[in-house]
């Protein structure tokens, strides 16, 4: 392993959540097939009342998707982070590159800029 990825994971620069939630996806969506299950089992043994079938087959086919919905939003603010990351590496890269201290390859926002938008009580 490179001595910088050791360094990213201890200094939170590298997310491992991402990993994890993955994780804890396959672990739902099986839990969510067993419930689904359970409730096929018990709706099916009762002739009378057809509720829990129904129900189950509804958790078997919209609980996974749900649950997957959910967590590639939450995967969603975790990429996000990487791929800003990334352009601040580059922008760093850029800089270091071109001897350059003052000009960026990205147009960033001064301080008046700011203001400019703010409500006038704020400024």
């Amino acid at each position: 392993m490179k001595e910088g990825v050791v360094k990213d994971f201890l200094t939170f620069r590298r997310m491992v959540s991402p990993i994890v939630i993955q994780v804890l996806f396959w672990g739902g969506v099986l839990l969510i097939l067993a419930v689904g299950a359970g409730l096929i089992a018990e709706g099916a043994t009762n002739p009378k009342d057809r509720t829990n079938l129904w129900l189950g087959i509804g958790v078997c086919v919209v609980g996974p998707l749900a649950w997957r919905i959910y967590c590639e939003l939450t995967i969603l603010f975790f990429r996000m982070n990487e791929t800003l990351t990334a352009i601040r590496v580059r922008v760093d890269q850029w800089a270091r590159d071109t001897g350059s201290q003052n000009e960026s390859p990205v147009s960033l926002p001064s301080r008046d800029d700011e203001r400019r938008w703010m409500p006038p009580g704020m400024r």
